[in-house]
């Protein structure tokens, strides 16, 4: 799938990971990393923070805002959000 992707991307890139360094990167993946196994051994999860949670699903909310965008012509609702705010709206609205 990854090559596929690379030969005919399906969505523009990431927003969000445009401007970030390859270090940058790698500190967020440490950091994704590190929250993930502080949480695998407890019974009940700690709510993460807006940017705890936009780090870890930015790439799965992008795609779906991608998607979303497609379908949103015609729709008063959908045209007078962006992606912020679609984001949050997310955030607000996940088991974090």
């Amino acid at each position: 799938m990854d090559l596929l992707n690379d030969f005919h991307p399906m969505y523009p890139p990431n927003p969000l990971l445009s401007e970030l360094s390859d270090s940058d990167i790698s500190e967020n993946e440490n950091y994704i990393n590190t929250l993930k196994n502080l949480n695998n051994g407890r019974k009940r999860k700690r709510k993460y923070t807006f940017d705890e949670w936009s780090a870890i699903y930015s790439d799965e909310i992008w795609h779906l805002w991608c998607i979303i965008d497609d379908f949103r012509k015609g729709s008063n609702l959908l045209n007078k959000l962006d992606f912020p705010n679609f984001c949050s709206i997310c955030y607000q609205n996940s088991i974090h």
